[in-house]
């Protein structure tokens, strides 16, 4: 069986998606072992999560066994882990937002992240922006609770919104 490609059918069902291509493929080979991927094609997707108990009997391993590939997914930024009824439960993260942002968090520019990096650019202009942000609704949204958002919010022209970034001492995308 092809691991990779079950993983990939996976996590194109997200709705953000994450169509396959030559590109997610490598990706994909980059960030999971073989071992990794047969495990992350198995688990549920957000916002569904599993047990480490229900896990080990859907794929017939022991938890000893079992429990630290999940943790080593969930380091490398691929799954989720948190308690459910007091156990740990497991999940597998989406192409976006998920997986992607946590590759480039540490910043690092050896050669796997600059492969990573040409790689999801090629991805995503082969496919991946299409499927992911070319809805007419966004998927993301502010909802403001028990407060108004004050009308009369401007659009900035270009030399504004430039002479903001030079100027600030920190920012967050």
């Amino acid at each position: 069986m092809d691991y990779y490609q079950a993983l990939a059918e996976l996590l194109n069902q997200f709705p953000t998606g994450a169509p396959r291509t030559e590109q997610l493929d490598q990706i994909l080979k980059i960030l999971f072992t073989e071992d990794e991927a047969r495990i992350a094609s198995r688990l549920p997707i957000q916002p569904s999560r599993e047990k480490l108990s229900r896990l080990c009997e859907q794929m017939g391993q022991a938890p000893e066994q079992l429990q630290p590939v999940l943790e080593t997914l969930c380091d490398k930024g691929l799954a989720f882990a948190y308690p459910k009824d007091g156990e740990i439960a497991y999940t597998l993260l989406p192409m976006v937002p998920g997986i992607f942002e946590l590759q480039f968090m540490k910043a690092g520019y050896d050669a796997k992240s600059r492969a990573l990096a040409k790689l999801f650019n090629e991805y995503y202009y082969n496919g991946w922006g299409k499927a992911s942000f070319g809805f007419k609704t966004s998927y993301t949204r502010a909802i403001p609770i028990q407060r108004a958002v004050p009308a009369g919010q401007a659009i900035e022209p270009f030399q504004q919104v430039k002479a903001i970034i030079e100027n600030s001492k920190w920012m967050a995308l």
